[in-house]
């Protein structure tokens, strides 16, 4: 339940990582402290959906919200967020008691005989080293005080930029996470990832992706690199095994833009503004795999069903 303003690739590339079951089984399980570790069938972890008004009427959501029973019968919640500020927040764990808050409440409207257990993972992936405390009593003068009259468990801070690359390229499960993560940071985000790709154990890690995640980090990649410089499909091919398997994936990337302008097209509230709205997000689509992916009229044709005279027209 983070304040939304804006969205940016950083944010949907996040969500849509941790929304992938073995993904977030493998942070988790691998971050997660051990005597929570021992008690957790993580095979039953499902995601939670999570949304709250605050006091003033702002609608806070969280970035990612799984839960998992105990053994104990005791619930956990696992709540990961990605921080991808140049500068280190200094209050997050601020920010983590309003997320609690809202989580306890919503498990008094449903009548829970107990409050959960939450844990609290932040991705962090500034230019700088976090150089603040995780634990809420350390924000007191008398920390000793602090947590016996209030307390919030330290939240549990993944640092990215402290990974050395050695880590990132052998790491079996979440090498392509932290990889391009890495790679945003980088003045050159392609390259890097390009060089990651020359390290045989990392490009088959890889290769071995189910084609969803290909997508995920092309499309996040797509967002970074310098458009001047390379292509989508530069970024692509560097993901994908073939050129059948990069064709889907562009063709996927272009339809999420459709899809995008869709809805905005609709957010319009009326039947004009959304007729509107889908003709020129086709249009869009429809130029931008003709004239930056490069692909086929009968591609096009099949993924948008505009009339191959209106592709003509929209080819440069």
């Amino acid at each position: 339940m983070r304040f939304r303003s804006s969205n940016t690739p950083h944010d949907h590339f996040f969500a849509q990582l941790m929304s992938r079951k073995p993904v977030a089984h493998a942070v988790f399980g691998r971050f997660m402290p051990d005597d929570l570790r021992v008690q957790a069938d993580l095979s039953l972890i499902e995601p939670v959906e999570s949304k709250h008004i605050s006091d003033d009427g702002t609608v806070l959501y969280n970035d990612v919200l799984y839960r998992c029973p105990l053994l104990s019968g005791q619930m956990v919640y696992f709540f990961a967020m990605a921080e991808q500020q140049r500068d280190p927040e200094r209050f997050m764990p601020l920010r983590m008691g309003k997320y609690d808050i809202g989580t306890f409440e919503d498990c008094f409207r449903q009548n829970c005989k107990h409050l959960p257990i939450i844990l609290h993972f932040v991705f962090y992936n500034g230019h700088v080293p976090w150089p603040y405390s995780t634990a809420f009593d350390d924000y007191y003068a008398d920390p000793v005080l602090g947590a016996k009259y209030f307390h919030i468990a330290p939240f549990i801070l993944i640092n990215i930029p402290e990974y050395r690359l050695e880590m990132i390229q052998e790491d079996k499960e979440l090498g392509f996470c932290f990889g391009a993560f890495y790679a945003s940071t980088q003045p050159d985000p392609y390259k890097t990832f390009a060089d990651l790709m020359n390290v045989p154990s990392f490009e088959e890690h890889i290769r071995c992706l189910p084609v969803e995640d290909k997508y995920i980090v092309a499309r996040y990649l797509g967002h970074l690199v310098s458009r001047k410089k390379y292509a989508l499909k530069d970024v692509v091919d560097l993901v994908s095994n073939n050129t059948k398997q990069g064709e889907d994936i562009m063709i996927s990337i272009a339809q999420t833009y459709e899809r995008a302008a869709l809805r905005r097209g609709r957010e319009e509230g009326i039947q004009t503004g959304m007729q509107k709205g889908r003709r020129e997000a086709l249009s869009q689509t429809a130029q931008y795999m003709l004239n930056s992916l490069h692909l086929g009229l009968e591609q096009v044709q099949q993924a948008t069903g505009l009339s191959r005279k209106m592709l003509e027209k929209l080819a440069l």
